[in-house]
């Protein structure tokens, strides 16, 4: 999973970076800051918007 994450482009707010430095730079942000699936998911939704994420 790793690899194709690596291996593909994603363009997010105006710029492009692999998927895994994409996921990984939400994970290093948001890691443990919603207590429940139903935060995670809207700050996600948030987030891949080009949004703060919170």
């Amino acid at each position: 999973m790793v690899l194709a994450l690596e291996v593909n482009e994603v363009d997010w707010c105006g710029g492009s970076m692999n998927g895994y430095e994409f996921s990984e730079l939400y994970l290093d942000s948001y890691w443990e800051d919603f207590d429940s699936h139903e935060e995670y998911v809207e700050s996600i939704e948030e987030y891949v918007a080009c949004g703060s994420g919170e």
